[in-house]
């Protein structure tokens, strides 16, 4: 469909993403999952192994995303060189992005990555719990979820003055609603290394939202979003997140039942459920 609007010459994205355009250019400062390689050439491919054209990429930039978020599990499906092609797309087209390297000494020249947010130092990192079992074969380095980097680079964030730290894990279990054991002892992990915000992607379903109390002040000073969005079959929607949001509105969320247990489909046959959108795993309790 993208290349037949591009008239069969080009591909053209633009249409995939005119519904929510509005309101991510509304923010001061948008971030994106590009999970897909930009491997170039026209043997572009979906399910299990990506590539994407870079029209596709300059679709989100138009679209209203300063930062593409490169950590995930199909980030090696076009090996080195497509890692590498995707940085020089991305790169081209002006945007921030963060998670994959050329190499190693890369990471370490542009790590950490601090960006001026209407007056406000937030640090970003991003990192992936694995690459579908591709490993690099020439040195590209990608951002694995492994302790003790990530506790160096939280350091050497908050040291060259951020004064918000957000770290961006791509975890969890697909089409799971609930976050699992390792996602919470992680979360649990940068909360005690420092870090404001946890924002999650991977699961293709909306997991739950915490904000994390101070225990000395009773006040709330870290939120832990676990948020993912989008399906297989290329379906998108999205969910933004603010105070104010959280204070007023409730979410639904849309789930095929193939994805459920029969328990699961029973109790949802008896009785709605309604999340209170501030502590929705507490309303299942």
């Amino acid at each position: 469909q993208a290349l037949a609007k591009g008239n069969g010459k080009e591909y053209d994205y633009s249409e995939c993403f005119s519904l929510i355009a509005p309101e991510i250019i509304k923010a001061d400062y948008a971030v994106c999952n590009l999970e897909v390689p930009l491997g170039g050439g026209r043997n572009y491919s979906g399910y299990p192994c990506f590539s994407a054209p870079d029209a596709y990429a300059k679709a989100l930039k138009d679209a209203g995303f300063d930062m593409f978020l490169t950590a995930n599990n199909h980030c090696l499906d076009r090996s080195d060189k497509g890692l590498r092609r995707t940085l020089t797309a991305l790169d081209s087209l002006g945007v921030d992005h963060i998670g994959t390297y050329y190499n190693a000494q890369q990471r370490d020249t542009l790590v950490p990555f601090i960006k001026s947010i209407k007056g406000i130092r937030v640090g970003f990192l991003n990192y992936t719990y694995g690459t579908n079992g591709i490993n690099p074969k020439s040195g590209a380095e990608v951002s694995l979820i492994d302790k003790a980097k990530m506790k160096a680079e939280i350091a050497e964030t908050r040291e060259a003055g951020a004064e918000l730290i957000v770290v961006c894990m791509h975890w969890g279990v697909e089409y799971v609603l609930t976050e699992n054991a390792e996602q919470r002892q992680l979360a649990q992990f940068l909360i005690d290394q420092g870090v404001d915000m946890v924002i999650g992607s991977h699961p293709h379903v909306i997991q739950p939202m915490k904000i994390v109390v101070d225990e000395a002040t009773g006040k709330p000073n870290r939120w832990k979003i676990e948020n993912s969005w989008g399906t297989e079959a290329g379906q998108k929607g999205y969910f933004i997140a603010s105070d104010k949001w959280f204070d007023l509105q409730t979410y639904q969320v849309i789930i095929n039942k193939k994805y459920l247990s029969e328990e699961q489909k029973k109790a949802l046959a008896e009785e709605p459920i309604v999340l209170n959108p501030w502590d929705p795993m507490g309303t299942l309790a």
